[in-house]
């Protein structure tokens, strides 16, 4: 199967999630966030704005004490993370999703403790299938070992295995609502 094909069969797996079902798996997928180390100790956490049936973690608002939240507004190739104190200050961007307006202020990549990422797919080696930009798989490449890059996903959003390219960056960790995935390539297990 395409890069493609999966692709869109993975999008119409995740968007025909019944709406009860989709709700109490974002609330297991906010509760196994909040619940890990990784998001005690970070001062810093890059969050996403849900596109097209991602799981929904704009609830960590309410729990983020005094961590700073970034979202990350698309400049060219690249993914640039701001600082958002408020939903208001979302507007719509690059490809229809909400980023960071121009008056937010921008946060190295060095200094985020904690990167939650979106995919389309995740497989159990923590390589994601997202919508081929390759955005994310940047940001990845600069990620420090004192990083740590959290994919979040349905369960039915994982994969024994995804295609990968040799550019192809992992994540640390893979959340869903009912499973935990410590890929070999992790650093943090």
């Amino acid at each position: 199967m395409s890069k493609a094909e999966l692709r869109r069969e993975m999008v119409a797996a995740r968007e025909s999630l019944p709406k009860e079902e989709r709700l109490r798996a974002q609330e297991l997928i906010l509760k196994r966030v909040v619940e890990r180390p990784e998001w005690e100790r970070a001062k810093v956490v890059a969050l996403y704005h849900p596109f097209r049936g991602e799981v929904d973690l704009l609830g960590l608002f309410k729990w983020a004490g005094k961590r700073t939240l970034l979202f990350p507004r698309v400049c060219g190739k690249t993914l640039r993370f701001c600082k958002v104190d408020s939903l208001k200050e979302l507007t719509p961007g690059s490809f229809g999703i909400p980023e960071p307006s121009d008056s937010c202020v921008e946060c190295p990549i060095e200094e985020i403790d904690l990167l939650l990422v979106p995919g389309v797919a995740y497989s159990e080696r923590g390589y994601r299938l997202g919508y081929g930009g390759g955005y994310y798989d940047r940001v990845l490449a600069k990620k420090g070992c004192w990083q740590m890059a959290i994919g979040v996903a349905f369960s039915c959003q994982l994969l024994p295995e995804v295609p990968v390219e040799p550019w192809d960056r992992p994540v640390d960790l893979v959340l869903s609502e009912d499973r935990a995935i410590f890929p070999a390539t992790s650093t943090w297990i």
